[in-house]
């Protein structure tokens, strides 16, 4: 089956995956483009292929076409073989990690065979590693923010060691290794990956106009973000856009795909659906044919005889009244 609307190229609606289970039954198909990289993923093998919606969730999450079917873990090796769990015995469920298993983008290999709990799986999902990282509080002399634009180092809710080999919030920690932050800068870190604090620019009535060329709607938004060389939102490259303003649509755009691009739905898109409705019931209604028949050539309907009595009696047997006798 193939599906067009608003002239857009055909689409099948059925799933190339030729081990899905249900390849025609899906609300959404999608249509593989090149250049695609949703999820972090690589596309590439898959461009001008269409996946159903539960195919394309799963290659975006896990990077594979492949269904894991979870076995439950029999009784007797419900335990966890890791040496450094606490309660290797409890747990809501325990993994068996078999070969092959690709969950997270994480290198299982050296764990196939083993059982996990739910706790060290989902910690060697997360992170890539089973240790446990305890974050002690330090001491009364150390209490104090090692970076020297902190207004207040001394004062803070807490204070974090930054140890080899930290990853949190998916930036680069080793400038920064064994430092102490106060709270305010660590988080500060962990979210925009710098420590100075940025003064809000605030733009004028003027310049409140997104100047990316192909934007829908220029004037019409409520914020908008002036793009310079200490931008890093999202982990994207920036550098292209420095100088530019951007409304939110089209920041929040580049900040979750890394372009500025529309990308158009498929032709199965509920979205275009709506459209196509919509402009069918804008459209002026035709005027109704007029009926030329007049009163008198209309068909009577007859009603049907009475049956059982005669016309000349009533439905007990008497005379009608009017009835000859």
């Amino acid at each position: 089956r193939m599906a067009q609307l608003g002239g857009g190229p055909k689409v099948y609606r059925r799933c190339a995956y030729d081990k899905c289970v249900k390849p025609e039954e899906s609300w959404y198909f999608y249509l593989i483009e090149e250049g695609k990289s949703t999820g972090g993923q690589d596309w590439s093998p898959l461009v001008g292929s269409v996946l159903c919606h539960s195919c394309y969730s799963r290659f975006k999450t896990r990077g594979t076409l492949e269904r894991s079917v979870q076995r439950r873990t029999p009784a007797p090796v419900r335990r966890c073989t890791y040496k450094g769990c606490e309660r290797p015995e409890h747990g809501k469920g325990f993994y068996l990690i078999e070969e092959g298993k690709q969950t997270g983008n994480r290198d299982w290999t050296s764990l196939v065979g083993n059982v996990l709990c739910e706790s060290c799986y989902l910690r060697f999902r997360d992170r890539g590693t089973l240790e446990r990282s305890y974050n002690l509080p330090l001491d009364q002399e150390k209490r104090r923010c090692t970076w020297k634009g902190c207004l207040e180092p001394t004062k803070g809710n807490k204070f974090l060691l930054v140890e080899e080999g930290k990853v949190a919030g998916g930036q680069d920690w080793s400038p920064l290794e064994g430092s102490t932050l106060c709270d305010k800068c660590y988080c500060r870190f962990k979210v925009h990956g710098r420590l100075d604090k940025r003064q809000r620019k605030t733009l004028s009535d003027y310049d409140k106009k997104c100047t990316y060329a192909n934007c829908a709607r220029p004037l019409k938004s409520r914020t908008y973000h002036v793009i310079d060389e200490s931008t890093s939102a999202g982990g994207k490259d920036w550098k292209s856009l420095k100088g530019n303003i951007l409304c939110d649509a089209c920041y929040q755009r580049f900040l979750k795909k890394g372009t500025l691009e529309i990308s158009r739905a498929p032709p199965s898109s509920p979205s275009k659906i709506r459209q196509a409705c919509q402009a069918a019931s804008s459209a002026p209604p035709s005027a109704p044919a007029k009926d030329t028949a007049p009163e008198a050539k209309k068909l009577q309907v007859a009603k049907p005889p009475l049956v059982g009595f005669r016309p000349t009696e009533s439905r007990h047997g008497a005379p009608q009244p009017g009835a000859a006798a």
